[in-house]
């Protein structure tokens, strides 16, 4: 590492505290929440986890995905470049989403929401993880090392818990090949882990810089797919729909902070605007989700509307992926300077 601060955060430290690294406590009180309702108060499992995602959805993960739209859409920048495309992929993914319903791959959209969740939000961890270290100015071989223990880790995890065939059975995955590959993937994972442990270590030790948001972030992801693979399934039973809710919900709260981070450089004029977006994502929560369950109930043509709402899902996993190109957006840059 090449520059003498000892606090290199992208927010400032302690909202990277709270928003990238604190966040993850989230998870373990889902889980909490969880158990309580179903050993305590004797809830049915199901209903437990329905109640507990429709408040995530409420709360988090619509709100964040309104935020996204406020990049994709509302910044002239952004737009100018991509306009076309983004009416092309909304077209493709909202406007035919109840034509895919109609033609009977409802099961395959809901699939890709799954399994196109658990990496979008890996993806936002990796891009954090890049933000802090284009920040830092961390050495290659630190590069590669970090970013192999998340690849690792959450692989491991993937395979074993998310892949097992009792989540996916209309798909043909034997069980022992997934625990095999996970099993390979946490060891090698672990041992990553255990030589970026001490090559902290030894840093701190020879007095070089020690970037302690970085460190927490880090930190805080890994021992959260570590409690993920080792509590949550072996405790709880737990449906993947609960896997689902407790890697978005902080990934939701990641957004907030990263949101505040990009309107407070791209937008520094306007300190207002983290607030109003938020609010305006949880209005279009509010109203959404409510139609969302209430339309099927109209018969068939409700509920082929109503796979719209699953439509902006998936349409925001993509815009995900082409709005945050820093490297490719000069406005973007500040984001790490």
């Amino acid at each position: 590492m090449t520059n003498g601060k000892h606090m290199q955060a992208l927010l400032d430290p302690k909202n990277d505290a709270l928003f990238f690294s604190g966040s993850i406590l989230l998870t373990p009180l889902i889980v909490a929440i969880y158990y309580l309702c179903t050993a305590v108060f004797n809830w049915e499992p199901q209903q437990t986890v329905s109640v507990i995602y429709f408040s995530y959805l409420l709360c988090f993960d619509q709100p964040h995905i309104i935020h996204t739209f406020s990049r994709a859409f509302f910044d002239p920048i952004e737009w100018a470049r991509k306009k076309y495309l983004l009416v092309l992929l909304f077209i493709a993914t909202v406007v035919l989403m109840p034509l895919y319903f109609k033609l009977g791959y409802e099961d395959r959209v809901i699939d890709i929401i799954v399994f196109y969740g658990f990496w979008h939000v890996f993806k936002q961890n990796i891009f954090l993880l890049d933000l802090y270290q284009q920040k830092c100015r961390t050495f290659f071989w630190e590069r590669l090392l970090e970013k192999s223990m998340f690849y690792f880790l959450f692989g491991s995890w993937f395979f074993q818990e998310i892949l097992d065939p009792e989540n996916i059975e209309q798909y043909v995955i034997h069980k022992d090949t997934t625990e095999a590959a996970g099993e390979i993937l946490l060891n090698i994972g672990l041992v990553l882990f255990a030589i970026f442990v001490l090559k902290t270590i030894w840093q701190a030790y020879k007095r070089e810089p020690v970037y302690w948001s970085k460190l927490t972030f880090i930190c805080a992801i890994l021992v959260n797919y570590i409690f993920l693979f080792l509590f949550v399934d072996d405790y709880l039973e737990a449906s993947i729909l609960l896997y689902l809710i407790c890697d978005g919900i902080y990934h939701g709260v990641q957004k907030f902070g990263f949101m505040k981070l990009y309107y407070r450089v791209r937008f520094p004029t306007e300190p207002k605007k983290f607030q109003n977006w938020l609010l305006v994502g949880l209005i279009y929560a509010g109203l959404a989700l409510p139609l969302f369950h209430f339309l099927p109930l109209l018969g068939e043509g409700g509920r082929l509307l109503s796979s719209t709402f699953i439509g902006v899902v998936i349409f925001h996993y993509l815009v995900e992926d082409l709005i945050w190109k820093v490297n490719k957006a000069p406005e973007l840059r500040c984001l790490v300077e």
